[in-house]
């Protein structure tokens, strides 16, 4: 039939109808091999390259290099056309294209070296690996009747099963009909086996090239994208003849499905039919004669290509079923069992936990619930790095700049480490240069400086005046709230603007200045590196922990601002009521939030929250448990002891991840614990309970 990687689309579907525009084609893939060391077509294996030339899914060159001539690149897209009529009409065509850059191109081919290689690591022969070893068991056969009703040419191709019997070596038998090289017809008995793990098709030696592709077409349309994980072999017994052309790639389809689905061909059935890539059954030759062999042989009914079943000559005892596409074949074969009785209603109670975990429904009440846990496990974190200068809340700060050099200095000269500015400077003002200046001085005799930025619309706006956004490390100030109770849960640890770069949070700039890090802040996965420092964080969020009160000092206070030697310092204003937020711990101003913040970082404090998924997996389980204690503990008296032990064991769990500083969302688990004891309380009927344990034993076996 051909070469895979290098056979146009018109002759994987009928290889006796091309003509030379398929040569054209095979001269595209080539040159483009030729060009770049790799088919166009590449794939693992014959079954992936098939399917990748029928869908003109190929490499372009210019992927694999970049000084190609527009030429030839030109004429490898012409050749590669996946319509016949849309390639160049001869090689003179061909040749023209190439000559377009004229005699001073430079040279395009490849540099000559080894073979390229499949993505498996084998040649480019196709055949070249060698045979999978094959384990030696195999399943038993049986029956099971089936109408001859025809078959409609539409339906689409049985899924792949998924519980399939039994692992290892899977087999059936089927009949196929095919004819000697006289033109007699034949019956076949083929015996198909498939096991997982194993590659390719493995074809007995007495088929031709035809008998093969067709095999193998057979194999790549009933495995589909999973043909790179099955090993697949069939042989014919008593035939006497070498197998010769595409009639059994319907039989070997059947036996590999019946194969994979655990479940016998029906009794009295042959087959006789090509397949195409798409699922279609293509028509063969000598189809009366297979019909008069069907009937010598027993067979009552015989499954022929529906483009052959008009006309044929009526055979004594024998049903003929016409078959459009592989898929309405199978589902006639082997039909749907019937479906299980379902668990009553209420069972479906049980994905409300998983619900509330997974689309963190719960979060709201999960903080009011899990900072007071934290402060019990834990202990409330003590603010003694950290300490707020205040400064008072009024209707114009700009006022106020002129002092800000002032105020920095003095901060420098008390011994104060980091300073996280939490007043903006967006607007310009006549004050920036010489507080820009004061910046400079201060960092130069070792104070950090942080300044703010303010975020509208997604786009970032920093300090008006060029040389105060210049003078120190920028960063967001924003905090993260729940919209149900508008209470603070968190601060995003970054953000990254319109304009492409990263601005970290100030009191990420901060913890960075206290402890005198090298390195710029980065995330590891969850984990924010600041220095030494390494706190948890989630979905690039930095969680609250329970902090003490904050230190304030008012910033014209002298002999409080000189008691502030190695602390952090946040500097904002307090006292107005438009900066005030709610926590779990009460109303806090921003500068006092801010600043527990950061000493959340200095201490390393920062709980880590659970992943969404574990919290349903937690949820579920608790309430699984809790509705099969009725089925299971019939006592009433036991099945209260038995509850009562389960919520012991998850409080002990939930206390247990707290003391690690591991929040485990209650909402979900106090649905679940809901929804459990709801079902445990419902009488249902006595074959519900064994209903519902069966349906556990059976996860239970899958999982195993």
């Amino acid at each position: 039939l051909g070469t895979p990687a290098y056979m146009a689309p018109e002759q994987v579907r009928d290889a006796a109808h091309v003509d030379q525009r398929a040569d054209i084609f095979a001269l595209g893939a080539l040159l483009h091999a030729l060009a770049t060391g790799r088919s166009p077509f590449q794939a693992g294996d014959r079954f992936a390259t098939l399917q990748r030339v029928v869908a003109g899914d190929r490499s372009d060159p210019r992927d694999h290099r970049s000084d190609l001539p527009p030429a030839l690149l030109a004429t490898i897209d012409a050749c590669l056309a996946p319509q016949p009529d849309a390639r160049p009409a001869s090689c003179a065509a061909v040749r023209a294209l190439l000559d377009q850059d004229g005699p001073g191109a430079q040279p395009w081919l490849a540099p000559a070296g080894p073979g390229p290689a499949h993505a498996d690591g084998a040649t480019w022969d196709p055949d070249g690996a060698g045979p999978t070893p094959v384990p030696a068991s195999a399943g038993p056969s049986g029956s099971e009747g089936a109408t001859g009703a025809p078959v409609p040419p539409s339906a689409p191709v049985a899924p792949l099963p998924t519980g399939a019997t039994g692992a290892g070596l899977r087999r059936a038998e089927v009949v196929a009909l095919v004819v000697d090289a006289r033109g007699g017809g034949h019956c076949v008995p083929l015996v198909v086996e498939a096991w997982p793990g194993g590659a390719g098709v493995h074809n007995p030696a007495g088929a031709d090239r035809d008998a093969e592709v067709a095999a193998q077409l057979a194999a790549a349309v009933v495995l589909g994208p999973a043909a790179g994980a099955w090993g697949v072999r069939w042989a014919a017994r008593g035939h006497g003849f070498q197998l010769h052309g595409t009639s059994l790639g319907l039989a070997v389809a059947v036996g590999l499905q019946a194969a994979l689905a655990g479940r016998p061909v029906p009794l009295g059935w042959a087959f006789t039919g090509g397949l195409d890539l798409d699922g279609r059954v293509a028509s063969v030759r000598g189809v009366p004669a297979k019909l008069r062999a069907a009937a010598a042989a027993g067979c009552a009914t015989v499954a022929v290509p529906a483009a052959d079943a008009p006309g044929l000559p009526p055979v004594a005892g024998v049903a003929v079923v016409p078959v459009g596409e592989l898929g309405a074949l199978v589902g006639v074969l082997f039909p749907a069992p019937a479906p299980r009785r379902r668990p009553p209603w209420r069972w479906a109670a049980l994905l409300l936990p998983l619900l509330v975990a997974l689309t963190d429904a719960g979060s709201p009440l999960d903080l009011w619930l899990q900072t007071p846990l934290l402060a019990g496990l834990r202990g409330v974190v003590p603010v003694e790095d950290v300490a707020v200068v205040s400064i008072p809340a009024q209707g114009d700060l700009k006022s106020l700049r002129p002092r800000y050099p002032e105020l920095l200095r003095r901060l420098a000269a008390a011994g104060v480490t980091s300073v996280f500015w939490d007043v903006l400077l967006s607007a310009p003002d006549p004050a920036d240069a010489a507080i820009a200046a004061a910046i400079a001085e201060v960092r130069a005799g070792g104070m950090a400086v942080a300044l703010p930025v303010r975020i509208e619309g997604g786009r970032a706006v920093p300090p008006a005046t060029p040389a105060l956004a210049a003078a120190a490390p920028l960063g967001t100030i924003e905090a993260r709230q729940d919209a149900l109770f508008g209470q603070i849960r968190g601060v995003p640890l970054s953000r990254r603007p319109g304009d492409g770069s990263e601005l970290w949070h100030l009191a990420v700039w901060t913890a960075h200045g206290h402890v005198r890090a090298r390195q710029p802040p980065r995330l590891d996965g969850n984990t924010l590196v600041v220095g030494p420092l390494r706190n948890p964080s989630w979905a690039g969020e930095l969680w609250l922990a329970p902090t003490g009160p904050v230190p304030t000092v008012d910033w014209q206070d002298a002999a409080g601002l000189a008691t502030l030697a190695g602390r952090a310092v946040v500097v904002g204003v307090e006292g107005g009521a438009v900066d005030l937020h709610r926590t779990p711990q009460g109303v806090r101003s921003g500068a006092a939030l801010e600043a527990a913040m950061v000493q959340t970082l200095l201490a390393q404090a920062a709980p880590h929250r659970v992943a969404p998924e574990l919290d349903a997996l937690a949820a579920g389980l608790l309430a699984l448990v809790l509705a099969l204690l009725r089925p299971l503990v019939p006592r009433t008296g036991a099945r209260a002891l038995a509850a009562a032990g389960v919520f012991a064991a998850a409080a002990g769990l939930v206390a247990a991840l707290g003391l690690a500083g591991r929040l485990v969302a209650p909402t979900p688990l106090l649905v679940g614990a809901a929804v459990g004891l709801w079902l445990a309380g419902r009488r249902g009927a006595p074959g519900a309970a064994a209903e519902g344990r069966a349906a556990v034993g059976s996860g239970v076996g899958a999982a195993r």
